[in-house]
């Protein structure tokens, strides 16, 4: 379920951009490697059951998840569990992060998914909504990569102008 909503997440960041994501078996060729660590891992930034930090990631393509939140793959229309953490919204945030957003905590753009405090995803009566990138997550990211341009070539195929990254 989680690869799923990573998947899904790499897809609504390149549905703005001219960016494709590949899934790749080898750590060697990727250039987002993804792990669940607990704890002290390989970087600076240590993970501590006193400090709720669910995930982190920076420009270097390495994204870490905390292994020892209880994570929760949700489907639109779910009752939100209180104990759990939606994985769906953290990956799309995180993800962000690796493609050079830093956190917008812009009054006039309350429900950018780049917003540093997390929040669930929900409609008027509490179900669970899969979370979006907001105008202002779009246009940060495109003042980046630029735009998605899909072209028709004379056999009516579809070409976007589009580079590849991979990750694992």
């Amino acid at each position: 379920m989680k690869l799923k909503a990573l998947r899904e997440a790499f897809d609504i960041w390149s549905s703005q951009i001219p960016r494709e994501f590949k899934e790749v078996q080898n750590e060697n060729s990727a250039d987002i490697k993804i792990k669940f660590v607990t704890g002290q891992h390989s970087d600076t930034q240590p993970f501590s059951r006193n400090k709720i930090i669910y995930a982190h990631a920076d420009t270097s393509g390495v994204l870490h998840f905390n292994d020892d939140t209880i994570w929760k793959v949700y489907e639109n229309g779910d009752k939100i569990m209180p104990a759990a953490v939606d994985f769906n919204w953290v990956a799309l945030h995180e993800l962000g992060h690796v493609l050079g957003l830093p956190h917008n905590n812009d009054i006039k753009a309350p429900d950018s998914i780049m917003r540093e405090d997390y929040k669930n995803s929900v409609d008027a009566r509490g179900f669970y909504l899969r979370p979006r990138l907001d105008l202002a997550d779009i246009d940060n990211i495109k003042k980046i990569y630029g735009e998605k341009v899909v072209r028709q070539n004379r056999t009516g195929a579809k070409n976007a102008n589009s580079s590849s990254s991979h990750f694992l």
